[in-house]
């Protein structure tokens, strides 16, 4: 992703995560100026999907324990690891990207109205 790009991905203060889940599959949709897209999958299955400024497809894999849900997002340049906490009001989503030292965190709050996935 380039520099300006993730820049203005981080900066995004009106990005809204919406899951929703409905016969096994997981349908997650980001709402964001910046780095939108709409992806539907199963848990504990193999997935592939596209993002914004990518040139390759991003191979994926997401479990769920309770209230967290780990997932493995790899592709030719990165390998991420991914770890989100939900709790009745927060989502808190712990990312790593493998090799690199590299880490963030990202807390989401529960919108007025949504109720828990």
């Amino acid at each position: 992703m380039p520099e300006q790009l993730s820049k203005d991905v981080a900066n995004d203060y009106d990005h809204r995560i919406t899951v929703k889940e409905k016969g096994g599959y997981l349908h997650v949709c980001n709402d964001s100026k910046y780095m939108g897209n709409s992806i539907i999958y199963r848990l504990n299955e193999e997935f592939e999907f596209t993002l914004p400024g990518m040139d390759e497809p991003i191979k994926a894999i997401e479990t769920a324990c309770g209230d967290t849900y780990t997932m493995v997002q790899k592709c030719s340049k990165f390998v991420v690891k991914s770890c989100a906490k939900i709790t009745t009001n927060y989502m808190v989503i712990d990312s790593w990207l493998c090799g690199k030292g590299l880490r963030s965190k990202a807390i989401y709050m529960r919108c007025c109205g949504d109720k828990k996935p």
